[in-house]
């Protein structure tokens, strides 16, 4: 979960969005949030909103940079 959470702060941080504004979005506390930035355990609902947020805005490959590949 530590990893979830760092990976969580760096995609907010990137994006430049404060922690209430990423909680509001993926649906969630900004205590929880938190609590999963630093580490904390989260229950598997929670999770999967994670990760659709994290996922749903990931950069994609232009058709060609796939083409090179």
């Amino acid at each position: 979960m530590k990893q979830l959470g760092e990976v969580i702060n760096c995609w907010r941080t990137v994006r430049r969005m404060g922690i209430r504004e990423a909680a509001k979005v993926i649906g969630v506390s900004h205590a929880t949030l938190s609590r999963i930035e630093n580490g904390k355990s989260a229950d598997g609902k929670t999770v999967v909103r994670l990760l659709d947020w994290l996922l749903h805005d990931a950069p994609r490959p232009s058709r060609s940079t796939r083409e090179q590949s």
